[in-house]
């Protein structure tokens, strides 16, 4: 697992620190949010980590 993220009640995903990191890879900006593709660096497999592992989706990061 490279990292977690959670689905709340209002239809967002919010990131869980505790598992990793999750970022954008080549970020652009949009209309509503900043859209790229997932790069995520997982925290709990300390035998052999993903570091900025790029998992193959892509995600719109929002200001809320």
């Amino acid at each position: 697992q490279a990292a977690f993220a959670s689905h709340c009640k209002n239809g967002n995903y919010h990131e869980d620190f505790e598992f990793g990191n999750i970022e954008l890879f080549d970020p652009v900006k949009q209309p509503n949010g900043i859209i790229g593709d997932v790069v995520a660096t997982g925290f709990m497999n300390y035998g052999m980590p993903f570091i900025r592992y790029l998992v193959g989706d892509t995600a719109v990061f929002s200001e809320i």
